[in-house]
């Protein structure tokens, strides 16, 4: 639970930091297509921001993946532990 916890909140962060590079990047491209003089330095801000975009997409879809998946082995260690205690119960009976 703790682990899907964490990577539930890394998933928010990673998402809030993908938003925040969409709109710094429309803000980027607003001049550009004002003033195509300081295009250069301009662009290549841009392109590094959508580099970092890139890498931020990736690590949430990562972290959503291994929050899936962590999900997926606590409810089996859950269908485990029910059929451990049905044995048990059985047994006991």
């Amino acid at each position: 639970d703790n682990q899907i916890k964490m990577l539930t909140e890394q998933v928010e962060q990673y998402t809030t930091e993908m938003e925040k590079n969409a709109v710094l990047i429309e803000e980027l491209k607003k001049p550009l297509k004002k003033d195509k003089g300081h295009v250069s330095v301009q662009q290549r801000r841009l392109e590094d921001l959508r580099s970092k975009l890139q890498v931020a997409e990736k690590r949430a879809l990562d972290a959503e993946r291994a929050a899936q998946l962590a999900d997926r082995d606590a409810r089996d260690k859950d269908k485990e532990l029910n059929d451990t205690l049905s044995r048990i119960r059985l047994y006991e009976s």
